[in-house]
């Protein structure tokens, strides 16, 4: 009977997601447990909110009848408002103060109440004040500044004095005014001592956002909920915001929880990290082990390690020897590759150079037949020039400089030839001289300028740009050529603009090699394009990496 295969790797990541599962359903319910008491918190401070807040709305409504009846209706306040002389008014003071006294349990017992009498300009404080001389004084002045206002509206206002706030409300008849006043504090300190055993952060806020109480300087957090009683909703003239935490209440669950979950993280630290040691000393050996393998086509650097496993030791051992001439393999191959494209590009430097040289014997030809012969023998002299250059250029790169001169040469043979001036302009920045270029190339570009683009009737202006560019992938030659010849056909420039190279039915010799030369030094960190300036003439943008004779040493 055969015996079935298992997989080590497979039963040991299955006890992995077991463990997982198990320490995710007990931190999934601590974390359950932790939410419910969150909640149990928002509630009750939600619950205490709305119980307050009514309870002080009813104590505002019988702060508004009682301020009302009595600038209307009570005697004693008649009696003091009709007679300016203040012995008369003792007798009805004390009354009054003894009504405010039975009445606290609805009007609350630390509302201030005032009454400013305007025959004989008198203030007096109906109910006892817990301040001192000097801070009642500031009082009376700002509630005497508050009776003076003409607007008789019987709604609850916001006044601030120095550092402390008040809500007031006064009813103004026949010049004489009733003040209700109430220390924001006070009103707080219910929110925060009726709050169900849990602490709160309270923030009270004018009609206008005007701070009126905070209990702290900020309350904002990833833990903290905000519950507000918006004044008119509410009929309060302020709004409630309670500030609720995540930690505030059931200290005693929060503390069970909490260590549970520390117990299971414990537990989970201690059972991954055995865990681990497995995975590192057994289970990624192997893994790697196969990996390596699989890569060893991809990378001649691939190690097969067994990593101090016996049992893969042997095969490490075996694995290596094979790669080994594997790779001495892969080195006699590139190495004649190499070989083979030195000699590509030889033949193809060889072959830019009759090229030249053919036009320069055609035009000395030409001078000839038309009997311009001290013409022939200048020209006979720049090309001799030009030819010693152009055979002696036989190295890989040369500098930009001795290029610049080359250039200048052959166009002096043009304008002999052509028997019409050129306009050549070069721009070149100082440090690009000294840089390295393919020999030959960029008097391949420009002759393409001059044969499509010379006409005896009209003079041809080249201009050339060269400056250094840095990216990031290295510093750059960027060459602009240009010229005012009819630039490319769109036949050209779509067989040029395309991912081959242009064919060799269609001639270009020159153009045709020189980009077979770029590709074959620079491979893929080159770029060239071919287009037409929008006032006419060809433009060739060419970019190859910026060398030095000393990065070559």
């Amino acid at each position: 009977m055969e015996r079935k295969n298992y997989s080590l790797i497979s039963a040991l990541r299955g006890l992995i997601v077991l463990i997982f599962i198990m320490m995710l359903l007990n931190f999934t319910y601590c974390i359950f447990s932790l939410i419910q008491i969150r909640e149990r918190n928002y509630n009750a401070a939600e619950y205490s909110l709305i119980n307050i807040a009514a309870s002080q709305r009813k104590r505002l409504d019988a702060i508004e009848r009682f301020t009302e009846w009595a600038i209307l209706k009570e005697p004693d306040v008649r009696t003091i408002s009709s007679d300016p002389h203040i012995g008369s008014h003792l007798i009805p003071l004390r009354n009054l103060r003894d009504l405010i006294k039975e009445r606290a349990g609805s009007i609350g017992e630390t509302t201030a109440f005032f009454l400013h009498v305007k025959n004989g300009d008198h203030f007096y404080g109906l109910s006892s004040v817990q301040t001192g001389y000097e801070e009642y004084v500031k009082i009376e002045d700002m509630l005497r500044m508050c009776s003076i206002e003409t607007n008789n509206r019987l709604i609850w206002k916001t006044v601030q004095k120095d550092d402390k706030n008040y809500i007031y409300f006064q009813v103004n008849y026949k010049g004489d005014t009733m003040i209700a006043l109430i220390d924001t504090d006070e009103l707080a300190n219910e929110y925060i001592t009726n709050s169900v055993n849990i602490p709160l952060n309270i923030e009270l806020t004018g009609p206008d956002d005007t701070d009126l109480f905070r209990s702290a300087a900020s309350f904002t957090g990833p833990f903290v909920k905000t519950i507000e009683a918006d004044g008119s909703k509410t009929a309060l003239p302020y709004t409630v915001r309670i500030y609720s935490s995540f930690f505030d209440g059931y200290g005693n669950q929060l503390i069970l929880q909490l260590t549970l979950i520390s117990f299971f993280l414990i537990l989970a630290a201690f059972s991954f990290y055995y865990l681990k040691r497995l995975y590192n000393r057994i289970i990624r050996p192997i893994e790697s082990f196969h990996e390596n393998l699989s890569k060893i086509n991809e990378s001649s650097e691939t190690l097969l390690d067994a990593q101090g496993i016996k049992e893969l030791e042997q095969t490490s051992t075996q694995f290596r020897s094979l790669f080994a001439e594997i790779n001495k393999l892969k080195i006699n191959m590139y190495e004649r590759e190499l070989e083979q494209a030195h000699s590509e590009l030889e033949m193809l430097q060889h072959q830019i150079k009759p090229h030249f040289y053919l036009n320069c014997l055609s035009t000395i030809s030409s001078m000839l037949q038309v009997g311009e012969t001290k013409l022939a023998e200048k020209m006979i002299r720049f090309t001799s020039v030009y030819l010693r250059y152009l055979f002696q250029s036989d190295n890989k790169y040369a500098r930009l400089k001795n290029e610049l001169e080359h250039i200048d040469a052959y166009l002096n043979i043009q304008s002999l030839r052509l028997f019409s001036p050129i306009n050549y302009t070069c721009e070149a920045d100082p440090e690009c001289l000294e840089a390295l270029v393919p020999p030959l190339l960029l008097i391949t570009f420009i002759e393409n300028s001059i044969k499509h683009g010379a006409d005896p009737d009209k003079s041809l202006c080249i201009s050339l740009e060269i400056k250094r560019t840095e990216t990031d992938k290295g510093n750059f030659l960027q060459f602009e050529l240009k010229d005012t010849g009819p630039g490319f056909s769109d036949e050209a420039l779509s067989l040029l603009s395309g991912d081959t190279f242009y064919p060799e039915e269609k001639g270009h010799i020159g153009i045709r090699n020189s980009l077979k030369r770029l590709r074959i030094m620079y491979q893929n960190d080159f770029s060239i394009s071919f287009s037409n300036n929008d006032a006419g003439g060809a433009c060739i943008s060419l970019r190859i990496p910026f060398v030095l004779e000393t990065d070559h040493i």
